[in-house]
């Protein structure tokens, strides 16, 4: 029995893999993401939150409880910001992830790229807001 390659994924299925709509719409995908996350819906309400927020934080080694409740508000901000474009248009989270671990990564800079991460990693976050501290003082 011949095997079919399903559309749209990667792999395919057992047989010959089918790429060519899945890397289409990853490229896509990539466009979207990296125009969202270079544009003002997204830049200024994270600025916003860092700009008000980083006073909090200081040079010392002590993790305060404030920094805990602060970094779950950004973490929330950020996700239902990424989740009401992932919706928007169409983008699947794993496509997301796809993006973001691509060749098309390289075209965000630094900073953005370390908002992204400050979500899921609590000492990140809070080197960006100590840094942005020192940048505003």
């Amino acid at each position: 029995m011949p095997t079919v390659a399903r559309v749209g994924h990667p792999t395919g299925s057992v047989g010959e893999p089918s790429t060519e709509p899945w890397v289409a719409r990853c490229a896509v995908a990539s466009r979207s993401v990296v125009g969202f996350l270079k544009s003002p819906e997204w830049s200024v309400p994270v600025m916003e939150f860092i700009d008000q927020n980083c006073i909090v934080f200081d040079t010392e080694d002590e993790n305060k409880f404030e920094y805990t409740t602060i970094h779950n508000e950004f973490c929330e901000r950020v996700n239902a910001l990424l989740e009401g474009f992932l919706t928007d248009m169409g983008i699947a989270p794993d496509e997301f992830v796809q993006v973001c671990q691509s060749d098309s990564a390289g075209k965000l800079n630094e900073f953005v790229f370390n908002q992204i991460l400050a979500v899921d990693d609590f000492l990140s976050f809070k080197k960006m807001m100590v840094k942005r501290n020192c940048e505003l003082n």
